[in-house]
């Protein structure tokens, strides 16, 4: 039985039509400049939305883990296959740099408003909680 029962409409569509999400991965990739892998155990659902990437000639980016862990299999083995490691932000932004749509022109961010400047100004490469945030 379904938890919460209020999913009950959505499982039996589940089990009558079975689960989309090849399909939706698919057209996420699709629209993507390239995929991030965090966690991925060596049989997952995200090698099929890596395999679409590869198809559609996407980037595969992965996020290296703990070497013990069967959770972190799958994206070692990406890595050891060529996938670009990520250990930050810059390292997606580097491998895009210079990318543009066809026939567009580079447009600035728009200004923010005082008090989203404010927030984004206290914002780092340290995390914070929300609570000092707040």
């Amino acid at each position: 039985m379904p938890y919460p029962r209020a999913h009950t409409g959505l499982y039996r569509q589940i089990r009558e039509r079975g689960r989309s999400f090849p399909q939706r991965n698919r057209i996420i990739s699709g629209l993507s400049l390239g995929v991030i892998i965090i966690e991925e155990p060596q049989k997952s659902g995200s090698l099929i939305t890596v395999t679409h990437a590869v198809d559609q000639n996407r980037e595969v980016f992965a996020v290296p883990g703990d070497v013990r862990s069967g959770a972190s299999a799958g994206y070692h083995r990406l890595i050891k296959d060529g996938s670009k490691l990520v250990e930050e932000v810059d390292d997606v932004l580097e491998e895009l740099a210079g990318w543009a749509p066809p026939d567009s022109k580079a447009m600035p961010l728009p200004e923010l408003p005082p008090e989203d400047a404010r927030i984004y100004g206290l914002l780092s490469r340290e995390p914070w909680h929300i609570d000092e945030l707040a």
